[in-house]
């Protein structure tokens, strides 16, 4: 399920007995934390499929700013853990102990937010594998980039140092 806010219908009785409301500090993601909490409630949905979607964007929003941003990423990172944290005090405020902490490890561990806590390895060591361009970078740093740039050209660097390959056709 997508976990945006504007997609869904909630019923205003439900929000306000369970205390759900969004994040108070003004990030991106909000979203992700307000759908958490949300089904921390178990509640009874239904699907309606998908009518359209009418966009806008707006400058000096806060995720136009956020895209504009060089350390975007970062950024990403720190403000779904923001909202995450505020989504896991409310599920701490809401249920048991026990239930608690099962949703929290549940969320933790899922494919879509358990990345966001595991980060031993994630800013260690970074393997990119593109079509025309490989990389292995540890800890921020490059230790290795191939790039192809056309079908005779190949550029290696390793630690820095470029060495540029290009086939050579002999004419016979």
């Amino acid at each position: 399920m997508f976990h945006t806010a504007w997609g869904r219908l909630y019923k205003a009785e439900f929000l306000k007995k369970n205390n759900i409301t969004f994040i108070e500090k003004n990030v991106i993601c909000e979203d992700e934390g307000f759908f958490i909490k949300t089904l921390s409630h178990y509640p009874s949905i239904s699907y309606i499929q998908d009518v359209g979607v009418m966009y806008r964007i707006r400058k000096g929003s806060i995720i136009s700013k956020s895209l504009e941003n060089k350390n975007a990423a970062k950024e990403k990172i720190k403000h779904v853990k923001l909202v995450l944290n505020d989504a896991f005090e409310h599920i701490a405020k809401t249920n048991s102990k026990k239930l608690s902490k099962k949703l929290i490890k549940k969320v933790k561990q899922s494919q879509t937010y358990g990345r966001y806590f595991d980060i031993n390895f994630i800013n260690i060591i970074k393997i990119i594998l593109r079509e025309n361009d490989k990389a292995i970078r540890l800890f921020n740093l490059s230790l290795y980039k191939e790039k192809i740039k056309d079908e005779q050209t190949k550029v290696y660097k390793v630690l820095g140092i470029e060495i540029k390959k290009e086939k050579i056709n002999k004419a016979k």
